[in-house]
């Protein structure tokens, strides 16, 4: 799990570029909910959030918003959980360096109102990371 202040283009240029020393060919990630950590990363409510380690999480999320010339941190280098639907923030994207892919993940009211019985099933499941 990484936390960037990249735009998710920029991000899948960073990751999918061969000339640094850590990268991939393709990348396919999910944009996650941060609630108000996303905006207060030091005094932020995590009541809601299911991420492990919060403080560590909270530690590098003011760490890029104090020092913005790194745009990026990683938060767990070996994930081996579970990732909610309920805290994907706008869909699933594809890059490979040369074009993104974006799959957009409906809306809170389109997931109560047009996929109710599949949303309120999958609340509180999720898929592997």
């Amino acid at each position: 799990m990484i936390a960037s202040i990249t735009d998710p283009i920029k991000f899948t240029n960073m990751l999918t570029d061969i000339s640094k020393p850590v990268s991939v060919p393709k990348i396919v990630f999910v944009e996650l909910e941060l609630g108000e950590l996303a905006n207060d990363p030091k005094n932020g409510a995590v009541a809601d959030l299911p991420y492990p380690n919060i403080e560590h999480l909270r530690d590098c999320l003011i760490g890029l918003k104090n020092k913005q010339d790194k745009p990026s941190k990683t938060i767990i280098r070996i994930f081996k959980g579970e990732l909610f639907y309920r805290m994907c923030k706008n869909g699933f994207f594809v890059g490979d360096g040369e074009r993104i892919i974006f799959y957009k993940f409906p809306s809170l009211m389109e997931l109560n109102d047009k996929y109710y019985v599949w949303w309120r099933s999958a609340i509180n499941i999720g898929f592997s990371g």
